[in-house]
């Protein structure tokens, strides 16, 4: 047990050292940092990773907003959805999904006693997702906005799409390992 617990402290030290190593030395100076674009072998075949601004979202009806990434995009994005209502009973609730080609985030407003969502007054959702996309043709990323017991702003859901730097590192995901 105690060599268990020395080596999570031998490898915790060894994480802060390396972070310190590559922190700036100066403060207020930018972070060293991954290139704002992709790799090269993606930028060799002619991927980049252009900014998405407001001309390449559309808002649909009042609980859709699309936003158009172009073909040979190749990078990571974050994607930013509010979602607004006004309860018109008690109970109101709020669900909001971005989604992606067959990938998907949701955040959901339930209602809560402690908070309650007073009748007559408007409340704002709103959503992350982080999307890392290789794609030869266009693709639509998609702000569904859905509400219960409330009416929807009629403009619907507001949807941005922000560039994000490349870190090298394209998932991550939890394993259990079976303890001996």
């Amino acid at each position: 047990m105690r060599s268990l617990a020395f080596a999570a402290a031998l490898l915790i030290a060894s994480a802060v050292a390396a972070a310190a190593q590559t922190s700036p030395t100066k403060p207020g100076s930018p972070p060293e940092g991954p290139p704002p674009s992709p790799p090269k072998v993606f930028l060799a075949e002619g991927y980049s990773q252009p900014d998405i601004t407001p001309g390449f979202c559309k808002n649909i009806d009042a609980s859709r907003t699309a936003c158009t990434i172009p073909g040979m995009t190749a990078g990571t994005y974050f994607a930013e959805a509010v979602g607004t209502s006004t309860a018109t009973a008690d109970g109101a609730v709020q669900q909001l999904t971005i989604a992606g080609g067959a990938q998907a985030c949701t955040t959901r407003r339930g209602d809560d006693p402690k908070a309650a969502w007073a009748v007559g007054s408007a409340r704002s959702l709103r959503a992350g997702c982080l999307f890392t996309v290789v794609t030869d043709s266009p693709m639509t990323i998609v702000a569904v906005y859905l509400d219960g017991k409330a009416t929807k702003d009629a403009k619907g859901p507001v949807l941005s799409i922000r560039r994000m730097p490349w870190d090298g590192a394209l998932s991550a995901m939890s394993v259990s390992v079976k303890q001996q």
